[in-house]
């Protein structure tokens, strides 16, 4: 017999269309955002464009508010602007343009509502950590108008090592593929220098 909790997470997963994961997993500077950058060009994987930090709660009781603090914990996916893309102390994802001052923006208001969209059902209870993940990467994908149902794949770039969130993924995801990355440790250690 399922749990209480279970048995809402159950009911729930057969309202989202099921994704299969890929987790990019790199060790210090190995390339991943290249890498990241890559599958971002496949037409059936789909990613944030930003550094993914696995939530650490298996069910949440408001879906409201997990969207709203996504949306606060992630700015740079709405305001490209306030990322970071691997110059240690230098902004460039703010550079793009032929004179490198332009911007690019995604409007977190048509987010939200398509976001409450893909949880119309649960907005008022509770989710699982997977459905949020598949749901909240389905309403990102809907606001940059990308068709969702060409999506087969939610590619999550991981830079933390030191918590669980790779036993979370594979606990949510266990069909998950993984992608590690690493460099030799010597070219590490002279890229941060120069």
């Amino acid at each position: 017999m399922l749990k209480k909790d279970e048995q809402k997470i159950t009911r729930f997963s057969i309202t989202l269309k099921l994704m299969n994961l890929l987790l990019l997993s790199p060790h210090g500077r190995s390339g991943s955002l290249l890498m990241h950058s890559l599958f971002d060009q496949h037409p059936e994987v789909f990613s944030l464009p930003t550094f993914f930090y696995y939530p650490k709660w298996k069910y949440h009781d408001s879906t409201l508010e997990c969207i709203n603090n996504f949306i606060k914990f992630y700015p740079d996916i709405f305001d490209i602007s306030e990322g970071y893309l691997g110059v240690i102390g230098k902004n460039t994802t703010s550079m793009f343009g032929e004179k490198g001052n332009e911007n690019i923006t995604v409007s977190k208001s048509l987010f939200f509502e398509n976001a409450k969209n893909i949880f119309r059902k649960n907005l008022k209870s509770g989710i699982s950590r997977k459905n949020f993940i598949e749901g909240i990467h389905l309403a990102y994908s809907q606001t940059l108008g990308i068709e969702s149902k060409k999506i087969k794949f939610i590619l999550l770039h991981l830079h933390d090592y030191k918590d669980k969130s790779h036993d979370f993924a594979l606990e949510d995801f266990p069909n998950l593929k993984y992608i590690a990355m690493i460099r030799d440790p010597r070219e590490d250690w002279l890229s941060v220098k120069t």
